[in-house]
C-alpha cells in the first residue's frame, strides 16, 4: 500500500481526525531520519471479508499511532542535540506514553493470534498476516526505542560528567573565599565582581535540568517488556 493509497483509503473510511493528526505531528517534529518501519503490508489478496472497513481502519489506525510515538521519539533526540533537555525529557516522556497506549490497544491482538490455531480463521474478518506485522512492526519499534533511550541516558551522564567537573573547583574556589570573607561580609557585599558567578551559572542551570532529565529517563518504561 503505497503512501497515495494509504491517505486515500483512510480519508474514505472516515479516518479524517487520525490523518490530521498524523499530518500536523509530521509538520511540528524535526525528522532527521527516514521511517524505521516500512509502510503497512497490502491488504491480503486471499482475503475477502463482507465488511472489510473497520477492520481495515483499525489497522492503519495501529500504524499510525505507532508512526506518531516513533516520529516524537525521534524527535527527543534531535533536542538532544540542541542540549534542550526539558524538550528533550518531554518528548521522551510523550513518545512512550504514545507507544504505551498502542500497545494496550493491540494487546486483543495478540490474544486473538494466540487463540487459534495458525490454520483456522480469524473471527470478525481479521487477517492473521496483518496482524502479525502490526505486532512485530510495534516490537520492533519497542526495541528499538529502549536502545535510543539508553543511548540518550549514556550521553546525557556523561554531558553532566562533563560540566560537574568544570564547575567543582569554581565552588570549591568560591567556598574559600566566602571562608576567608566571612559569612556576614559574603552576604552583605554592597558591590561583588560576579565574574565567576556569570561564567558559572548557565553551567548549573544546564545541570539541573540534565538531572531532571535523566530522572525522567531513568523512570520510563513499557508496559509490556
Amino acid at each position: 500500500m503505497d503512501q497515495t493509497v494509504f491517505w486515500e483509503f483512510a480519508i474514505e473510511h472516515n479516518m479524517t481526525s487520525v490523518v490530521e493528526h498524523l499530518i500536523n505531528v509530521l509538520r511540528t517534529y524535526p525528522q532527521d531520519t527516514p521511517p524505521l518501519i516500512p509502510p503497512p503490508v497490502p491488504i491480503d489478496p486471499s482475503f475477502h471479508p463482507v465488511q472489510p472497513s473497520s477492520i481495515q481502519c483499525r489497522y492503519l489506525v495501529y500504524h499510525a499511532k505507532r508512526r506518531i510515538g516513533e516520529l516524537i521519539r525521534n524527535s527527543a533526540g534531535h533536542e538532544m542535540t540542541k542540549k534542550n533537555w526539558v524538550d528533550c525529557a518531554r518528548f521522551w516522556t510523550q513518545a512512550y506514553d504514545s507507544l504505551n497506549q498502542t500497545m494496550i490497544e493491540t494487546d486483543s491482538l495478540t490474544a486473538l493470534v494466540q487463540g487459534y490455531d495458525v490454520l483456522e480463521p480469524l473471527p470478525d474478518n481479521h487477517s492473521r498476516p496483518q496482524i502479525i506485522h502490526i505486532l512485530e512492526c510495534l516490537n520492533i519499534v519497542r526495541i528499538d526505542t529502549e536502545i535510543h533511550r539508553d543511548r540518550a541516558i549514556a550521553n546525557m551522564t556523561q554531558r553532566l560528567d562533563f560540566l560537574e567537573k568544570k564547575l567543582s573547583p569554581m565552588h570549591r574556589e568560591r567556598d574559600e573565599v566566602r571562608g576567608s570573607m566571612g559569612e556576614e561580609r559574603w552576604t552583605n557585599n554592597q558591590a561583588p565582581r560576579g565574574d565567576f558567578a556569570r561564567i558559572r551559572r548557565p553551567m548549573e542551570v544546564e545541570c539541573r535540568q540534565l538531572r531532571q532529565a535523566l530522572d525522567t529517563l531513568q523512570h520510563l518504561s513499557f508496559c509490556f517488556a
